[in-house]
């Protein structure tokens, strides 16, 4: 999540000042700034695609949607529109990775044998902490958000 998180802070401060530049400089020619940015988004783009291929950390996925999600809203108050597709693609990779996660997770709630789990110990089954451990954090991010997919995510 830092690292995504910096890579794209990076790659918004870079945009933007890039963006104006060439308004300013090429009378508004968006296609000089397309291409001068177009293998670095990709690239971008690419590398996450790689990165969530081997993620299962629903919490991460979430952290990561909500960076996202801040950097959007910090690009709309720039008033630099450059980057609006970027985030939207970071968007529609992130959220299906973190449903599919989510699903792994209940799957793996729903055929686990019970009976295994039961100890004679008086404190909480290591499994249990863990479940109500990732439910808080669930949502804890989603507190100030309120998005229905993740009550839906955690309904389930």
């Amino acid at each position: 999540e830092v690292l995504f998180r910096s890579a794209n802070k990076m790659l918004m401060d870079a945009a933007c000042h890039e963006f104006m530049f060439c308004a300013e400089f090429w009378a508004g020619d968006a296609n000089i700034f397309r291409d001068i940015y177009e293998a670095v988004v990709a690239f971008m783009e690419e590398s996450l695609k790689e990165m969530l291929e081997g993620c299962f950390d629903a919490i991460g996925l979430l952290l990561m949607i909500r960076i996202n999600y801040e950097h959007q809203l910090i690009m709309q108050k720039r008033c630099v529109p450059c980057l609006d597709n970027y985030i939207d693609k970071m968007n529609l990779l992130l959220w299906p990775r973190l449903k599919a996660v989510a699903d792994m997770h209940i799957a793996s709630m729903k055929t686990c044998n019970h009976r295994n789990l039961w100890t004679e110990d008086i404190c909480a089954h290591y499994v249990v902490r863990r479940y109500a451990e990732f439910t808080a954090s669930m949502l804890a991010l989603n507190a100030d958000y309120g998005d229905p997919q993740i009550d839906h995510i955690l309904e389930r």
